[in-house]
């Protein structure tokens, strides 16, 4: 057993054999690869040798497709695009503090990124906020008046229809404003009922026509 483990040590010195890294030059170990470099030249990396150790090519994110009206009025017309989901404003209709934002050369995100009441942003809210389906307001899970709310889900049909997908950062609603404003207007009551119904007869249609 002893003359196996001897000869299991010589052959993996063997092995070993001209495939040391570091050579020792006036005392000190030195890389073997840095001595091909020129004068201040970085010691080539792994992931230049072996491709399967590059860093993989990020996919390009996919275009979000935008509503042809303003979230605030529902009229079209010139709109300003937000840049993380389909929702779409005229630069009138929104908050002097978005209206500044919508005009910048940065991404554009809308009121429905951050809560209404408290102001977090998505990523201060757990990663989550509750998007009002009728109006441009969205809400964080604490702020949120969980018995004046219609929860609806991750995807409206709306969305569906242009192609849009579940965001995992979204949950849509009908919010405590427009659920207590069609208490007492009944003239917008009917009027987002009968939205519904023709976003309801378009979805059938589309879903038939996807087979």
């Amino acid at each position: 057993m002893k003359a196996e483990a001897t000869n299991l040590d010589l052959s993996r010195a063997d092995r070993r054999i001209g495939k040391n890294t570091t050579v020792m030059i006036d005392g000190f170990a030195i890389n073997k690869e840095s001595l091909a470099c020129a004068d201040w030249e970085a010691v080539p990396t792994m992931a230049g040798k072996d491709p399967r150790l590059a860093e993989p090519v990020r996919a390009k994110k996919e275009a979000i497709p935008s509503q042809s009206f303003c979230q605030h009025c529902w009229d079209g017309g010139n709109l300003v695009l937000c840049s993380g989901c389909p929702r779409a404003y005229h630069t009138k209709c929104l908050d002097p503090e978005f209206q500044s934002k919508a005009l910048g050369i940065m991404n554009f995100f809308c009121s429905q990124h951050q809560c209404v009441d408290c102001g977090a942003k998505t990523t201060e809210a757990g990663g989550m906020i509750f998007r009002c389906r009728w109006c441009e307001k969205g809400y964080c899970e604490d702020c949120l008046d969980w018995e004046k709310t219609n929860l609806i889900g991750d995807n409206l049909p709306e969305y569906k229809m242009l192609g849009c997908g579940a965001r995992a950062q979204a949950w849509y609603i009908e919010c405590p404003g427009c659920t207590e404003r069609w208490e007492t207007d009944e003239v917008d009551r009917l009027a987002m009922s009968g939205e519904k119904k023709r976003i309801e007869r378009e979805y059938e249609v589309f879903v038939k026509q996807q087979g």
